[in-house]
């Protein structure tokens, strides 16, 4: 973790390159603060999140979650990202089931991104590409958010 802060090296790391490294370090279980606050700052400067793609920024999200470090506005920021250039539109079953996964281990409720998210849902030829698993963490994350689509 400290390899990757030093000389500003996290500001050179493409997206995939930050997602891989906060997943790693949340499927090993290991909790750097700063590690995690140096991202959350370097995923905040002005469109550094407009080039995540969705696995990236769902695997990013579902790392800040995993270890438990709830950061408002980087959470904000991604729920904005999500909705912004079609982007849902792109995301996977399980990026989708990750995303509002770690939205609600986290306790952060966007209402208009998870209307998004439902609404994509919803969608005749979508919902048959979603497994079993995606299906209940999308409900687990929408009842643990208290979120009820009006359909």
């Amino acid at each position: 973790a400290a390899r990757t802060m030093q000389r500003g090296a996290l500001a050179q790391f493409k997206p995939q390159e930050i997602a891989n490294t906060v997943w790693a370090f949340a499927t090993l279980g290991v909790h750097d603060p700063n590690l995690m606050t140096a991202v959350a700052a370097r995923l905040l400067e002005a469109g550094a999140l407009d080039d995540f793609n969705p696995q990236a920024t769902a695997n990013t999200v579902w790392a800040f979650a995993t270890l438990g470090v709830r950061d408002s506005d980087l959470m904000s920021a991604v729920a904005a990202r999500v909705q912004r250039d079609g982007m849902l539109d792109k995301f996977k079953p399980q990026e989708i089931a990750n995303t509002v996964w770690a939205f609600a281990t986290l306790d952060v409720r966007d209402l208009e991104m998870l209307a998004a998210i439902a609404d994509q849902v919803l969608l005749e030829e979508a919902l048959h590409k979603y497994n079993a698993q995606n299906i209940v963490n999308t409900a687990w994350a929408f009842a643990s958010l208290r979120f009820l689509h009006p359909e």
